[in-house]
């Protein structure tokens, strides 16, 4: 049993007896969950003696937060609160009483600095979709310097992890189910090079030990590509590689991303078709350089047959000084115009992210068709409508994506017939994902990859619809007005980008039994992105503040709703934004109503 004890001090106040009851079992009760560690070393505390008066004021600063220790070097508390910010709660108790008082063991003092999880199965409950998400970031170094960068410059809202270690690899993968998708809590890194990591390949032989068939994806820039590691990677395949190629000249290269291996990363598409390695080719484009540069990059790699290719609009926050601050709807249309003439000479789907921002209508408009896909090889082409997927009738993108993914019951062929209305006319078409792993219809499913259910449905038969407005938002928000017959004012977010969308949808079904509001005063808002700044428009990105302020300033005009409704993607599942806020302080702090309407966030 730990000993609580005042140290010798006359000039001291005893703690009372019922405290020290409490820290004795404080210490024990911690004691059977976590080991504790001094100097990397597990101890076993049997006393611990107060050197504070008790009632002075005790203040833990996250620096002194015992953290959680990997062989090599520890992942702090603060970095698992988005999934397990129970963690963050022992280092915080941790730390206030390693500052009011002492730890012992062996009748000597000793400094706790660190804790380790016990019982490991007892933790391995967090959804994964495999094992490789599970890891986390293998590493949070990077060997470019891009102007772009959104991370670049903001306060810590995650934090630096150094190289995944192979020893921590394994013990994941002991604690990982495939069958049910579960593992340990993984820890929110900032994202770096995953190759820059020396044991990149071991840890993804791990992965593949525990997933053999599960797509890998891997973001880079490309800049360790070599020879000798795309052979490496291709003999783990399947594999799905993001591209961060941004520019296919050299110099500019440099220039925007300030990368040390230009030419490297510019090859790498080369190396990667070549070794029938499927992968996205991503630019975001500089508003310092010419369009032409953009027309280049898109052309050279298409030449190299990606799934698809992706252009980010570029976006940047108050916090990045090096940033170019532009017109940000004039540049953004330019490149939207330009993916539209470019488009006819492309063997290559280009896809616009944010997506909101130029897809301006809700229906299931296809906004390109993947490469030797069962779509490509039906004749499907860019622009053309979905309006039924077998007997569903389809009115949005949203619809049509979760019905061409939808996972067919067991027995079942695996295919779907697609009504399809391009101009006046209207026809149907049969697409299979019946393919054996030895068929080669590179890039949709190279060879070797197994035609699996996860492998495929991503790409939807090979039409590509980018994301599209959750009409299902509508029903849920009306089971959440129903919920609060007192409200007769009812406030709702939405953002600059899904606010056409929405007002598109409630035309088509508002009037629904389903999705009709109760009779209330519904008005309709917008939160500026007072953290971040800059011409962030996602509202995924909104922290808690920024509502609390837009709240205000709708009460100040004089309308006071009963009932504020905010789309909950901004939030994790503990309601924490990504600051950690709980969003339960927007009600306390504004007195009003707050539900979170429940949403995907949107994954560029």
């Amino acid at each position: 049993m730990t000993q609580v004890k005042e140290e010798k001090d006359g000039s001291r106040v005893a703690p009372s007896e019922g405290f020290v009851k409490l820290i004795r079992h404080q210490i024990a009760n911690l004691q059977r969950i976590i080991a504790l560690e001094s100097q990397g070393t597990p101890v076993a505390i049997e006393a611990f003696s107060f050197r504070q008066q008790i009632g002075e004021a005790v203040c833990a600063q996250e620096q002194d937060a015992p953290r959680v220790l990997r062989k090599d070097q520890p992942d702090l508390p603060e970095m698992y609160r988005q999934i397990e910010p129970r963690l963050q709660m022992i280092s915080h108790l941790l730390a206030h009483l390693g500052r009011c008082g002492t730890f012992e063991a062996g009748g000597q003092p000793v400094s706790v600095e660190s804790f380790r999880l016990k019982d490991l199965a007892f933790w391995a409950r967090y959804p994964s979709s495999n094992l490789l998400d599970n890891l986390g970031e293998l590493s949070s170094w990077c060997s470019s310097d891009c102007v772009f960068c959104f991370l670049k410059g903001a306060p810590m809202i995650a934090w630096r992890r150094p190289m995944l270690s192979i020893q921590e690899a394994k013990t994941r993968a002991r604690y990982f189910t495939p069958a049910k998708q579960r593992g340990l809590p993984t820890p929110m890194a900032v994202p770096g090079e995953p190759l820059a990591n020396p044991d990149t390949v071991e840890l993804l032989q791990i992965v593949r030990e525990t997933n053999p068939d599960t797509v890998m994806d891997l973001t880079t820039n490309g800049d360790f590509l070599s020879e000798t590691l795309v052979d490496a990677l291709a003999a783990l395949k399947p594999l799905h590689i993001s591209l961060s190629l941004n520019s296919s000249n050299a110099e500019r290269r440099r220039r925007v991303m300030r990368s040390p291996r230009a030419e490297q990363g510019i090859r790498a598409a080369e190396l990667l078709r070549s070794r029938d390695i499927q992968f996205t080719g991503s630019i975001v484009p500089s508003p310092n350089e010419p369009l032409d540069d953009v027309a280049e990059t898109i052309r050279y790699l298409d030449s190299h047959h990606p799934i698809q290719i992706r252009l980010l609009l570029p976006g940047y926050t108050r916090y990045n000084a090096d940033a170019v601050q532009f017109d940000t709807p004039i540049f953004w249309q330019a490149l939207v115009d330009l993916a539209d003439q470019m488009r006819p000479e492309l063997s290559s789907p280009v896809l616009i992210q944010p997506s909101f921002y130029w897809n301006r209508t809700i229906m299931a408009y296809i906004d390109g068709i993947f490469p030797n896909s069962p779509a490509a090889h039906a004749g499907l082409q860019f622009g053309d409508l979905v309006t039924r997927v077998n007997e569903q009738v389809v009115i949005s993108r949203a619809e049509a994506v979760h019905f061409l993914q939808q996972k067919p019951r067991d027995g079942s062929p695996w295919a779907v017939d697609v009504e399809i209305q391009r101009g006046r006319e209207r026809f149907t078409v049969t697409l299979s994902n019946q393919l054996d792993r030895e068929e080669d219809f590179y890039p949709y499913k190279p060879q070797g990859y197994a035609p699996s259910f996860s492998a495929l449905a991503r790409w939807g038969f090979g039409i590509q619809l980018a994301d599209g407005f959750d009409m299902g938002a509508l029903k849920r928000l009306k089971e959440i007005v129903t919920r609060h017959p007192e409200a007769e004012r009812v406030l709702i977010f939405t953002t600059p980008l899904v606010r056409d969308l929405y007002a598109q949808a409630l035309q088509i079904v508002g009037d629904s039994p389903e999705c009709r509001l109760p009779d209330v005063e519904v008005r309709i808002t917008m939160a500026q992105h007072n953290f971040w700044g800059g011409n962030i428009m996602i509202g995924d990105l909104h922290v808690v503040q920024d509502y609390i302020d837009q709240i205000r300033l709708v009460q100040h005009s004089g309308y006071h709703p009963d009932l504020v409704l905010i789309p909950g993607s901004f939030a994790n599942a503990w309601g924490l934004d990504l600051l950690g806020h709980s969003y339960a302080e927007i009600e306390r702090r504004t007195g009003t109503t707050v539900e979170l309407i429940p949403l995907q966030r949107i994954m560029v």
